[in-house]
């Protein structure tokens, strides 16, 4: 009875609302303020794409996205479909903002109850919130929000094991693997990096009587995840389910496709000793308020094992990532510590005025730390990210995508276009309506052809760097498959095609109209004069 009232409260007590709608507006800002700058996550944009891309086939049901992963990341992203505008924009960063926001408010909640004063609250949530491992996995776009609050949850539930040792706690922390393998591609390595870190946590009697018990108590739940979607994949794709997750791109190959272009990698990649070392250092810089927590649950044996198990289990988990070239970064796995340190805050006993102090002032040092180790090896995507945070403009986001999305907005009629090439372009559009993409019948039907019959006919210059190395940073970004179009009609960018005129022409991108056809809104980005005049070569 009490457990239910203390879950009733949480939802009903109007500071927690009051917390929640604070936090999301703060996230909000710190959100939009790269976003402003022209800074744009590339791996969100491509999770957006593929969810736009889904809707593009006629026979598309909900269940189709089990094909994407991670799948609970995608179902929330497909709520935001039917929107429009800047809300459809956003979707990845409003929905980890969200989930954000929660853990604070779950948080808050949890001080409260620790008898935390209102003011001390509002400080410790700053100086976690500040932090920029936080505020990189809060607003990358890839709702690592989301991310953040399954750790805590899974933190939480590992010291329940220690407290309570009885078969529900063993469920719970069973049920939040299982459920946190469809929110992160990264719940494999950290799952691994737990099972040697079971004997601190897991009670020494059940360990001593049947350990084999213990491991496939809490592996359970994430083993049957993992197999019933390997099962699926394997039955409704050809290929199978490995071909499916080893293709480039997809989020089960992490960074391993640009380990040319990832200094990290270059360095560290391969080695599992030397990265543990590294992301040890790494962690410590980060997060030196782990050594503080350690020194403060001295006394407390049990949340002491917990907490060391903190300092090396997402260290593990990354040099683990690092050794398969998963990872591009320690911080894309480190961020996670935020949450581990939260729930630490809560578990051990509240500190007394001068203790308080020496936390705030730690977490002070924490943010400053990870300010300065975020900077060491960084990733392209990071240092754009940290200059668009310093207030620095960037360079347009790929402008030519962009021009060419609005465009094809504009202009809607039954378009053949390669969705791997044009992706950027597929997300500024905002949906598929209308569009003969890759996987689909009439776009298989048209490589047939010598001559297309599509209305319209996006085609992308064939001397154009595949890979996508331009002004806007030297990093290959994500790796898509050649255009399709230019490769089956690779003479049609340079000369045309009969029956075909052109009708867009911007950069790398050329758009080639039937001269039947007639857009369905009348709108055209070029009269027949201006199209008449343009040279082809």
């Amino acid at each position: 009875m009490r457990k239910q009232q203390e879950k009733e409260s949480f939802f009903i007590n109007p500071q927690t609302g009051l917390v929640f709608m604070f936090a999301l507006a703060a996230l909000g800002i710190a959100s939009w303020w790269p976003i402003y700058h022209n800074f744009v996550s590339e791996l969100a944009i491509d999770r957006w794409s593929k969810i736009i891309e889904a809707y593009a086939s006629e026979d598309f049901r909900v269940e189709d996205i089990r094909l994407l992963y991670p799948h609970l990341t995608n179902l929330l992203l497909l709520l935001f479909y039917p929107t429009t505008g800047l809300i459809k924009f956003a979707a990845p960063y409003l929905i980890s903002c969200i989930f954000g926001a929660g853990l604070l408010a779950l948080w808050n909640f949890h001080l409260r109850e620790k008898n935390y004063t209102l003011r001390d609250r509002i400080i410790l949530m700053a100086l976690v919130a500040i932090h920029p491992y936080f505020l990189w996995g809060v607003t990358d776009g890839l709702l690592g929000g989301l991310s953040l609050l399954m750790f805590y949850l899974l933190y939480l539930s590992s010291v329940r094991l220690i407290k309570e040792a009885d078969a529900r706690s063993f469920i719970m922390l069973g049920v939040v693997f299982g459920v946190y393998f469809f929110v992160d591609e990264r719940t494999l390595f950290i799952f691994v990096a737990f099972l040697p870190l079971l004997p601190l946590i897991a009670p020494r009697n059940m360990l001593k009587a049947s350990p084999s018990s213990v491991y496939l108590i809490i592996a359970m739940p994430l083993v049957l995840s993992v197999v019933s979607w390997v099962v699926y994949l394997s039955f409704v794709l050809d290929e199978g389910a490995w071909h499916y997750m080893s293709s480039p791109g997809e989020s089960f190959r992490g960074a391993w496709h640009q380990v040319a272009e990832i200094e990290w990698l270059r360095d560290y990649g391969g080695s599992f000793f030397s990265s543990l070392l590294a992301s040890i250092v790494v962690g410590l810089i980060s997060y030196p308020v782990v050594l503080w927590l350690v020194w403060r649950a001295r006394r407390h044996i049990k949340l002491l094992r917990d907490i060391e198990a903190l300092l090396v289990h997402l260290s593990t988990a990354t040099a683990l990532a690092t050794a398969t070239f998963f990872l591009a970064h320690p911080a894309d796995m480190l961020y996670l510590t935020a949450a581990g340190v939260m729930a630490a805050i809560v578990l051990l006993p509240r500190e007394i005025r001068w203790y308080r102090g020496g936390l705030f002032l730690m977490l002070l040092i924490s943010a400053i730390g990870g300010w300065v180790s975020l900077s060491w090896k960084p990733t392209v995507e990071m240092q754009r990210w940290t200059k668009a945070m310093s207030g620095e403009v960037l360079p347009s986001y790929f402008p030519e995508d962009v021009a060419l999305g609005h465009w094809l907005d504009k202009n809607r009629m039954p378009t053949m276009v390669d969705e791997h090439a044009a992706f950027r372009a597929l997300v500024t559009r905002g949906d598929s309506d209308g569009l003969m993409l890759s996987f689909t019948q009439d776009f298989k039907k048209m490589l047939q052809k010598d001559v297309p019959t599509a209305d319209q006919v996006v085609v992308r210059d064939p001397q154009y760097i595949h890979g996508d190395r331009t002004s806007y940073g030297s990093e290959v970004f994500t790796q898509r498959l050649p255009d399709g179009v230019t490769q089956r009609y690779h003479d049609m960018y340079s000369h045309g095609m009969d029956g075909y005129h052109l009708v867009y022409d911007q950069g790398h991108w050329r758009v080639y109209r039937r001269n039947e056809a007639s857009p369905l809104d009348g709108s055209d980005s070029f009269t027949l004069t201006q199209a008449e005049s343009l040279r082809i070569k």
